[in-house]
């Protein structure tokens, strides 16, 4: 019998990949696997349809270049928005390994597919703010399904960007049970 998947609380999520590091799993082994699960679940919920991709600064975004590098490799028609530039060392290394075949654009409109949200991931706490809080009313008032990396951006704030699906790494998130705009929730191993 398989056990249930853990659930614990975003304090701890820093803290699970500091030990997976400590244990021999390098930090960028785990976003490789968790852009490429992103990217596995995209093409899921976009069928034939466009991807539109959003990053932020932090390593969240890193997955989410990670994400838009698999998509494009796989034929999709990839867009990426990165809202603020790459600012971790992780999220810089995996931007300048974006095929030329990923358009990258200043905002979502005209895109009329999926959004997968990797602007803010766990470690975040409070209301967004500039440029991120404008992004989000702008994905927000385009109304199209979204994949959310980890958790929904603004998740517990006014500004959440509602997900379809939050794909949760490596374990659930205690935040995300009965939160309004989770969607479902499922959790991929990234090892």
């Amino acid at each position: 019998m398989a056990l249930p998947a853990p659930v614990v609380p975003f304090s701890e999520v820093a803290l699970i990949d500091a030990a997976a590091e400590a244990l021999g799993c390098p930090v960028i082994g785990l976003m490789e696997r968790a852009g490429e699960a992103l990217a596995s679940e995209a093409r899921k919920l976009a069928g034939d349809g466009p991807v539109l991709v959003v990053c932020g600064p932090g390593n969240n975004g890193g997955d989410g270049y990670v994400c838009a590098r698999h998509l494009a490799r796989a034929g999709v028609d990839t867009t990426l928005w990165a809202v603020e530039p790459p600012r971790s060392d992780l999220a810089l290394s995996m931007a300048e390994r974006l095929p030329d075949t990923v358009r990258q654009v200043t905002g979502p409109e005209g895109h009329a597919g999926l959004v997968v949200d990797c602007i803010l991931g766990a470690g975040t706490l409070g209301p967004p703010r500039e440029p991120i809080a404008g992004a989000l009313r702008r994905l927000r008032a385009g109304g199209w399904p979204v994949l959310a990396a980890d958790a929904p951006t603004g998740l517990g704030t006014d500004l959440v960007l509602p997900a379809t699906l939050t794909l949760c790494f490596q374990v659930a998130k205690r935040e995300l049970i009965g939160a309004p705009g989770v969607g479902e929730f499922k959790t991929v191993d990234i090892g």
